[in-house]
């Protein structure tokens, strides 16, 4: 991440978001936070972050695009990844 990246504002604005996309994935463990898989939640969090990159794409530069775009691609991967494995774990419940 380049200096200008870390001084971006955009970062504060994705991080709440990111943060709780990956607790609500069991990614990370948030203090004074339950640790569960809520797909749900997790879903949630990541539709706003698509909502707001769709709402300010004309107002980012390549490198924010870049960014933002990488956050985006690594939740919906890890979610995937998450739905798959519950439902795998759900018909193997059921055998």
């Amino acid at each position: 991440m380049s200096e200008n990246m870390k001084d971006s504002k955009l970062l504060e604005v994705l991080n709440p978001f990111y943060l709780q996309a990956l607790s609500s994935l069991k990614m990370i463990d948030i203090p004074g936070v339950e640790s569960k898989l809520d797909l749900k939640a997790a879903n949630h969090a990541i539709e706003l972050l698509d909502y707001l990159r769709k709402k300010t794409d004309s107002c980012l530069d390549g490198e924010e695009k870049k960014f933002f775009d990488e956050i985006l691609g690594n939740l919906k991967y890890l979610y995937l990844q998450k739905q798959n494995d519950k439902s795998e774990n759900s018909q193997k419940e059921e055998k």
